[in-house]
């Protein structure tokens, strides 16, 4: 058994996607004639999916769509997101430096994601920091994804080990409800695109750099 998993979410947390994944849509939405969505209002639905972002564009507009339809934008947002994934993503500041800090202390770690698994591991070989991680479980490989705690509760065991705690780092209220749901520990970074109201919800602490997560780690599980 070992002390301490660390498992972050991707999109917003490790990794600012929100150029790239934003260009997908409008991408599918040119080629199909729609208007572009401008950055802000993208911005709200980037970390749930593309298939999220199509709806709620088509929402806003009060435009009808039929689900084959929709199915297809989605198929072509998969397409020119993979082939564009990392145009303009970019690590978040110090995020290297905090995960080579835990590799250091030979602490597991693991991402916990909703986008899916294999564009997830294609991201983060292309940013070359997918060897920091023992495992990486996107939405599409469990049952169910977050915000329900199986989600998480794989993915540490995916990490080859038993903990006796984990700590979950995330940037919206889906992370926090999923480790809250898990009974794991959690961590809300302020870089990302989430919304987490503090008067309603106790993470465990919020911070603005990755370096503070260290002091948090060694604080309060002694690494």
């Amino acid at each position: 058994m070992e002390k301490l998993g660390i498992i972050f979410d991707l999109d917003g947390t490790l990794v600012n996607s929100a150029p790239d994944v934003i260009s997908a849509m409008n991408a599918v939405l040119e080629k199909n004639n729609f208007p572009l969505s401008q950055y802000d209002e993208a911005i709200k639905w980037v970390g749930y999916g593309g298939l999220y972002m199509l709806e709620q564009y088509f929402k806003n507009r009060k435009i009808k769509v039929e689900n084959s339809t929709l199915k297809s934008f989605y198929y072509q947002f998969l397409d020119h997101y993979s082939d564009n994934i990392d145009e303009e993503t970019l690590l978040y500041p110090n995020t290297k430096e905090v995960l080579d800090y835990y590799l250091k202390k030979n602490i597991r770690m693991g991402v916990c994601t909703n986008k899916k698994e294999d564009l997830s591991i294609k991201l983060l070989e292309r940013l070359n920091i997918s060897s920091y991680f023992k495992a990486i479980v996107g939405s599409d490989t469990v049952e169910k994804m977050k915000p329900h705690p199986s989600h998480l509760v794989e993915t540490a065991k995916r990490m080859g080990s038993i903990f006796e705690e984990i700590l979950m780092v995330g940037d919206s209220k889906t992370d926090y409800e999923t480790a809250k749901s898990a009974r794991a520990s959690f961590v809300l970074i302020t870089h990302g695109y989430g919304s987490l109201n503090p008067q309603s919800t106790a993470p465990d602490l919020i911070i603005n750099d990755f370096l503070e997560l260290k002091g948090f780690t060694s604080k309060r599980f002694g690494v």
